[in-house]
């Protein structure tokens, strides 16, 4: 084993090298748990929605990227507010009543209960007319920030 200088920079390369690895892999990471919890919340909804003889919610993956940003900035506030161009954003996909949901909870189970026990929440959650959505799910602050974004 060598010492001195060209070792000392090999270490020093092998640590950057893997700090950069574990830096880049980390946001795969992160976007993975959002998909799962996203997905998550969708059989949530769709659920509650079949109990009630509706149609699942088609979910639009392109707006959800929006309602995960959404969630993101609700949870670097640790503040709950809507979005405030909600028609800008369904409006391209031909949409004729829009609505939405945001909460934070422990879990999604209780997201859901929440949304469904508040009357403007649960008839947006309800409506028939809504046939497509967009869910955000971010973990921060020890609490999961959920936007779901529903148009019809």
């Amino acid at each position: 084993m060598t010492s001195g200088p060209r070792s000392f920079r090999a270490l020093a390369v092998s640590v950057l090298l893997a700090t950069i690895i574990t830096l880049l892999a980390q946001p795969a990471f992160a976007g993975e748990r959002s998909q799962r919890f996203r997905d998550d919340m969708l059989r949530l909804v769709n659920h509650s929605r079949t109990a009630h003889h509706l149609r699942t919610l088609h979910l639009n993956r392109p707006l959800s990227r929006e309602a995960w940003s959404h969630s993101k900035q609700m949870g670097r506030r640790y503040l709950l507010f809507h979005t405030s161009n909600m028609w800008n954003l369904v409006q391209p996909y031909d949409a004729r009543t829009w609505g939405e949901n945001v909460a934070y909870a422990a879990t999604l189970r209780r997201v859901e209960q929440l949304w469904l026990q508040s009357p403007e929440h649960r008839t947006n959650l309800l409506n028939p007319a809504f046939r497509y959505g967009a869910i955000g799910v971010i973990r921060a602050r020890g609490w999961l920030w959920v936007t779901l974004q529903l148009y019809g």
